[in-house]
């Protein structure tokens, strides 16, 4: 910034900006609306008076600064972004595409509270074919393409077919592809892991579900033989040599016996410098099923949980999550799909049973259901009101969830300074 100046201006912070002055002076705004964050360092801020009612009086340079990063209020500019960001979100759009696929049922683990039921059901290859005569048909220019199961490295052979077969398509050239997978990390060695680079597949979540004894109790291997943990370590390990870029999330599900400290020392110590790799907790919960056992639930607070990662200086998947992105299901958007391991469409990777006749988007009702229409609310951008048909909802939790989002981020700009 500029020189400190002397003038003043009184104005009014957007409704949609959190601003949270840390331990040393600094204060952050971070924009719900916009999805930006900037610091305005203590020498700053000390010239700065901050009313109860979102008021703020500042230097000329300061409100300038402010003004032009959109964190003062501008109702024209707030409604007409708020009103083309919800139209982006949910109208129905003809050039992207996002699909998940579930592979298939199968998988080499055996974990109890996986609320999959295991079996040989995998997409059939003329589904794959249907997908890429959509795609061939349409006039996309920007796809993504997740891949899940079961454990979606085992169909390996499938997901090349796909994208052998994408490359191969006309409008290829035009398109903007990108990827992800959530796997469980023991098939994924630095060789496949290259691989699927070359298919753009850059993001992967592997769950590690704490330190060695942890993770191959709550892990193990289907036939009962061999240490999932040495094998994802290994495997990762490896992949952390490369110079490749990639982004993979290590997930850890944590229960009331899991010995986090351990599995906190052993990812620092191992991944804690590559900014390639990121953590987040997870309380264990009952996702669906009949296998998990009620002992295995965790009644931790899966913000404060992952509030552990920010005092130890862990790059936090989290914050990120919250920063950019938003609040509710992806799979809302009604230009995002699930292709079932049966080939079904459907909008839901929990809910495997629900399908829809195709992958039009107008052959599905709206995913998500309004809760609240209150627009100056600060987390509006992120939710827009809405909340999953398939959970109970109401105005107490989305007062607990605001809570919870200020408190995470207030600790994470902390974490900043």
């Amino acid at each position: 910034m500029p020189s400190i100046a002397t003038l003043s201006r009184t104005t009014l912070i957007s409704p949609y900006v959190l601003t949270h002055q840390s331990p040393k002076g600094n204060t952050y705004f971070y924009s719900t609306l916009f999805g930006s964050l900037v610091r305005l360092d203590a020498q700053h801020t000390k010239l700065c008076r901050f009313g109860r009612n979102r008021e703020i009086e500042c230097p000329s340079e300061v409100f300038e600064f402010l003004k032009r990063n959109h964190f003062l209020c501008d109702d024209d500019l707030e409604s007409n972004f708020l009103s083309a960001f919800k139209n982006f979100n949910f109208g129905n759009h003809s050039q992207f595409l996002d699909c998940c696929f579930v592979t298939g049922m199968g998988c080499n683990l055996n974990c109890p509270y996986c609320y999959e039921k295991h079996s040989s059901s995998r997409i059939p290859r003329e589904k794959y074919d249907s997908l890429l005569d959509y795609i061939s048909g349409g006039e996309f220019v920007r796809v993504h393409f997740a891949w899940f199961g079961g454990e979606p490295l085992l169909y390996l052979n499938d997901i090349e077919y796909f994208y052998d077969s994408l490359i191969k398509l006309p409008c290829f050239s035009s398109l903007t592809i990108s990827g992800g997978i959530t796997t469980n990390g023991t098939l994924l060695t630095e060789r496949i892991l290259d691989h699927l680079l070359n298919y753009k597949i850059k993001t992967f979540q592997i769950t590690m579900d704490g330190a060695k004894s942890d993770c191959d109790i709550n892990r193990p291997f289907a036939n009962g033989i061999g240490s999932s943990f040495d094998v994802i370590f290994g495997n990762l390990s490896a992949i952390s040599q490369l110079d490749s870029d990639f982004n993979i999330v290590i997930r850890c599900n944590v229960g009331p016996s899991t010995d986090l400290n351990s599995f906190l020392d052993f990812y620092k110590s191992n991944f804690g410098k590559d900014k390639r790799f990121s953590c987040l907790l997870y309380p264990v919960s009952n996702w669906g099923g009949d296998r998990i056992d009620a002992k295995m639930v965790s009644q931790q607070n899966y913000f404060e949980l992952n509030k552990i990662l920010l005092k130890q200086h862990i790059n936090s998947e989290l914050a990120k999550m919250l920063l950019n992105s938003n609040m509710f299901c992806e799979y809302g958007f009604p230009d995002k799909f699930v292709m079932n391991s049966d080939g079904s469409i459907g909008k839901c990777t929990l809910k495997f049973e629900q399908s829809i006749s195709s992958l039009s988007a107008g052959n599905w009702p709206r995913s998500i259901k309004d809760l609240c229409q209150e627009e100056s609310c600060f987390l509006y951008p992120k939710c827009f009101g809405a909340t999953c048909p398939n959970k109970k909802a109401n105005e107490s939790k989305c007062e607990e969830l605001k809570r919870s989002y200020e408190g995470f981020l207030y600790e994470y700009f902390d974490s900043l300074d």
